[in-house]
């Protein structure tokens, strides 16, 4: 019987407690992980579901390309939100450093939330010598 008692503490590491190093790290990784998911639903549980999606727009000067004889200027468009657009409308202003000001739209017909896409706007001008560029949104449908 003592024999039977020594051969288990050799082979399984025993602790004074009666649990194993391996039961002690699986249970406290199972806590971890069961602490975590709760603590992550009672944060979106408190979340507010706002009507307003905050959208970023980034006009990336230093990647416009040039194709028969138009300037193609990409923009990147990212929903910051927690909802999902729909027909996401957006314009992009400029003005030449002739003082001209003229106007690009775009739509995006889906755009899920977290979501980034890029979309390129044809110019006649080459935007890096635009006096005054920029990219608003005019327009969106959430999705329910």
């Amino acid at each position: 019987m003592a024999a039977e008692r020594d051969s288990d503490d050799v082979r399984g590491a025993r602790r004074p407690g009666g649990w194993k190093v391996a039961e002690w790290v699986t249970f406290v990784t199972c806590l971890l992980l069961v602490a975590g998911v709760a603590s992550f639903l009672a944060y979106e549980a408190t979340q507010e579901d706002s009507p307003f999606v905050p959208v970023g727009l980034k006009p990336l000067i230093d990647q416009v390309h040039t194709r028969d004889s138009r300037y193609y200027l990409p923009v990147e468009v990212t929903n910051q939100g927690r909802r999902t657009l729909q027909r996401l409308k957006v314009a992009v202003t400029y003005r030449s450093p002739g003082g001209r000001e003229e106007s690009r739209d775009f739509e995006i017909d889906y755009l899920g939330e977290r979501e980034t896409q890029k979309v390129y706007v044809a110019f006649e001008d080459d935007p890096r010598g635009l006096a005054e560029l920029k990219a608003v949104p005019l327009v969106y449908r959430l999705d329910q």
